[in-house]
């Protein structure tokens, strides 16, 4: 009986905290009037995105994920070929800000290449060798870069960046 009451209120929070989270991003990419269509990848034994009533918006689009995150940014990339550019995104980073997300996309009418959401790393980086017992430190702010997510870029470019990788 315990076991049960657990799952229940696993459950309840599962369905109240947890699934609206992750899903509150799509909704903030669906905001944005740029944001014209969502390609979500999905494990295809995953049917808990399928009773969201996310999974009815008109302007998303479920496609089977991959092994591998690679493998999911490709199968959402086939499903937008002939977009000029895509946002590609993690669901496990949902905390997205919108003027990041606007700031991002304004790098698509000025560049033919694309970009990322980057800021300076604030933590301590040290390098060293393994097995080493010196560190040197790095001035932080001035060589390392935190990259975050989204990133912009026309499909064509992704999928030929991820043909180069595999090779």
């Amino acid at each position: 009986m315990a076991a049960e009451c657990k799952q229940n209120v696993l459950s309840s929070i599962s369905q109240s905290v947890i699934k609206p989270f992750w899903s509150t991003q799509f909704h903030a990419l669906l905001a944005h009037p740029r944001v014209t269509r969502v390609v979500i990848a999905i494990s295809p034994g995953d049917h808990r995105f399928a009773q969201l009533p996310l999974a009815n918006h008109p302007q998303i689009t479920v496609v089977d994920g991959g092994n591998e995150r690679a493998d999911s940014v490709l199968a959402g990339l086939q499903a937008v070929a002939k977009a000029q550019w895509v946002l590609v995104h993690d669901a496990a980073r949902p905390c997205l800000h919108q003027d990041d997300l606007a700031r991002l996309l304004a790098i698509s009418e000025n560049s033919r290449v694309g970009g990322i959401l980057a800021s300076p790393v604030r933590d301590t980086m040290k390098r060293g060798e393994t097995g080493e017992e010196r560190y040197c430190p790095y001035r932080r702010a001035r060589r390392f870069m935190a990259r975050a997510h989204p990133a912009v870029f026309p499909p064509r470019t992704l999928v030929r960046l991820s043909d180069a990788c595999a090779e």
